[in-house]
């Protein structure tokens, strides 16, 4: 089941090692990893690499967000994390879960949707997805940080590829502050195409929807997240959409994920 593994030989440092597993089109996603290849924190993908952002296709793409009471210094952030692919034609909807203070954020790009009455976060984002009329979408979590460039990179390998999931890896976890910090999530393996199998293995942080890009016509065929659901929603979600859908998981960094006292991942880490 476990094939070779394979590192590229560029003078700078090397990309995370694939662990490649099953059938898939190996040389595409090295060869595409390759030229966005990175050495240096904060992350940036090179600009030029990336071609003209509007030819990119981010018209095509919305970025999900669910949001109830957050840090609004983490909102701001998050937000501000999704401007270049806002400048480009990508748009944002924001589902306010029944935040006590409701959230106002005034934007052509931006489109906010407000929830009185809290409904939990399967089906706040069964919302974002319905109101989505784009051909691709992501999700973003309210206090994390969307890499510049990193949905153009994964559209590109989804739309190259044949893929109707691109999952990418995370930048840095980082901690309140802002500050990177070292944790478990970080040394993550990868492998070339993902299978329900693989997803399930303790050591891959591949279910996390904020690390993916999904056409939007293969989400509908998987159906709604499972409000019955309090945790796991997104792992369930995933499972579903691995199992059915061609999904590839490539060493391109998408986001930097933010723990902190008040998510689920910190008291999972340290309880």
């Amino acid at each position: 089941m476990i094939g070779r593994k394979i590192t590229h030989n560029q003078s700078r440092e090397p990309i995370p090692k694939l662990l490649l597993l099953g059938p898939a089109n190996l040389k595409h996603v090295l060869s595409f990893s390759r030229r966005f290849a990175f050495d240096k924190a904060p992350i940036l993908y090179n600009r030029s690499d990336l071609a003209d952002a509007g030819k990119m296709g981010l018209r095509d793409v919305s970025i999900l967000m669910v949001a109830r009471d957050v840090a609004p210094r983490f909102l701001e952030t998050a937000i501000a994390s999704c401007e270049y692919d806002l400048t480009a034609g990508a748009e944002l909807i924001l589902v306010d879960d029944g935040s006590i203070q409701p959230i106002i954020w005034r934007s052509p790009s931006i489109q906010l949707i407000r929830v009185e009455e809290p409904v939990g976060i399967p089906a706040a984002r069964n919302i974002a997805l319905n109101a989505c009329t784009r051909r691709f979408f992501t999700f973003l979590d309210s206090d994390d940080e969307l890499i510049a460039g990193s949905v153009a990179a994964r559209l590109e390998l989804l739309r190259s590829g044949g893929w109707d999931g691109v999952f990418g890896q995370i930048g840095r976890v980082i901690d309140r502050n802002g500050r990177s910090i070292e944790t478990p999530m970080a040394k993550t393996p990868f492998v070339a195409r993902l299978t329900p199998e693989t997803l399930k293995a303790d050591n891959l942080v591949a279910c996390g929807l904020w690390l993916g890009l999904f056409r939007k016509a293969a989400a509908d065929a998987i159906g709604p997240f499972d409000t019955r659901l309090s945790r796991g929603e997104d792992r369930e979600w995933a499972l579903r959409f691995v199992a059915a859908r061609p999904t590839v998981l490539a060493p391109l960094p998408s986001v930097n994920y933010r723990i902190h006292k008040d998510n689920f991942v910190h008291h999972t880490l340290y309880p």
